[in-house]
């Protein structure tokens, strides 16, 4: 005799249902942490022409991707806006494809690369900043 196994993803039975989308707090964040990073890097190449050009080149593709990626998501008709506030969701569970996560856990899981990247980048402006500077 087999016992059947409860899915563990079914969150039916649990007192609050995990949600399924993004609160658009953490497209907020990720896009902070980008513009944190063009504005570290124009701050330091923007003196130099050539640099300039990278750089403008890098905001085009910036404004590029999420220019399109707003637009599309703008398109998708049978999305369910998320009316809780960001830090209630945060405080809540989300369910992702491997199981439910916290809200922090899911911030944590989008936000980590851009947010690094960001701390990275001004570290390397700061340093260059002060290389040039002496």
């Amino acid at each position: 005799m087999t016992v059947p196994l409860r899915d563990r993803h079914d969150t039916s039975s649990s007192r609050d249902q995990a949600s399924r989308e993004l609160h658009p707090g953490f497209f907020r964040v990720v896009i902070i942490a980008w513009l944190w990073l063009i504005v570290a890097f124009w701050s330091v190449f923007a003196g130099d022409p050539q640099s300039a050009w990278m750089v403008t080149i890098s905001t085009a593709f910036f404004g590029m991707y999420f220019g399109l990626s707003a637009i599309l998501i703008g398109l998708q008709r049978d999305r369910e806006p998320v009316h809780k506030g960001f830090l209630t969701y945060l405080k809540g569970r989300m369910d992702i494809f491997t199981g439910p996560v916290s809200g922090r856990g899911a911030l944590v899981q989008v936000a980590i690369i851009p947010i690094a990247l960001a701390l990275a980048g001004t570290g390397m402006a700061v340093v260059l900043a002060l290389v040039r500077g002496s």
